[in-house]
């Protein structure tokens, strides 16, 4: 985002929309920046990337809308929203049940002998 005018507390944040326009997942950048904001000058560029696992999403259409803030989480003013700022489809899924799945790094299922019971005296 390029800014306009100079921003204290810059949050940026995201949301991603079903085909109905429910908010599926989302964040922002308040809380790794608490206590520590980037401020942004008047005619610099502010930045931001978001490092995540995709979760499993079934099969569908989604949106994703932008915004940019100055604040604090529950007290900031909007600068600039961006609503469907990217179209995407889910074209396949190995989900069980859910809104979403979560990508398990392993699942283990052992079996072994059975525990005696010990009944105390």
């Amino acid at each position: 985002a390029q800014c306009h005018q100079p921003l204290q507390s810059p949050i940026v944040g995201f949301v991603v929309k079903d085909r109905t326009g429910q908010a599926v997942f989302g964040d922002n950048s308040y809380l790794s920046y608490l206590g520590q904001p980037v401020a942004c000058a008047s005619g610099q560029v502010l930045q931001a990337e978001f490092s995540f696992d995709m979760p499993r999403m079934p099969v569908g259409h989604y949106a994703i809308d932008v915004a940019l803030a100055d604040g604090s989480q529950h007290d900031h003013v909007q600068q600039h929203w961006i609503q469907d700022a990217l179209h995407f489809k889910s074209e396949s899924t190995n989900m069980a049940t859910g809104l979403l799945g979560i990508p398990m790094r392993s699942i283990v299922l052992q079996a072994g002998q059975a525990q005696q019971e010990i009944s105390s005296p």
